[in-house]
Parts: C-alpha cells; structure tokens; sequence
C-alpha cells in the first residue's frame, strides 16, 4: 500500500513538472510579411533553455526570421553584409517569443 502511493505521489509530481515547463513557439520561416512559413509548432525548452526570436532585416524592411526553444540562449543585435540581425531570448512566460 505504502509503494503505490509514493507511485502515485511521484507520479503526480512528475506531471506538475511537466505542466510547468516552458514552452516556445516555433518556426523555421518567419516570411517578410512576418507569418510563419514552414515548421509552425510548440517545443518545450528544457534545462537551461529559453525562447528564442530572430529576425533579419534589411534597414528597417523584415526579410526573414525564425522562432525556437534554444539552449544558453543569448540576446544579440549585430551587422552583417548590411543586414541587422536580432536575436532576443525570453523564459517569463509561456509562448514569449512569438
């Protein structure tokens, strides 16, 4: 009796946990027109991940970007070939990076 409630507790616990985890947005194609192309969906960032958004632009005009669950994500900005790319990093909720 007494091994199938811990079962049940560690169970039940194993469920909050996953209940609780980050999840992020994801797109492989971000279009210039700012919607999603190709790989639309959902991952669940797992330790030491957050949500990841970048976007690639030409001056100020979008030219594509992309969404993910990304591991020791980090926020940047930078040129390159005279593009700008962005790159920002969120974990404050669910879907942050959308």
């Amino acid at each position: 009796m007494d091994k199938r409630l811990l079962l049940s507790l560690a169970a039940l616990l194993c469920l909050m946990g996953a209940a609780a985890a980050l999840k992020c947005t994801t797109c492989s194609i971000v279009a210039s027109n700012g919607h999603c192309q190709m790989g639309q969906g959902t991952c669940v960032a797992g330790p030491g991940e957050s949500c990841l958004k970048y976007r690639v632009y030409l001056g100020d005009t979008l030219q594509f970007g992309g969404m993910s669950c990304e591991k020791n994500c980090k926020a940047k900005k930078y040129m390159k070939l005279g593009k700008k790319y962005i790159y920002t990093c969120c974990s404050n909720k669910d879907h942050c990076n959308k």
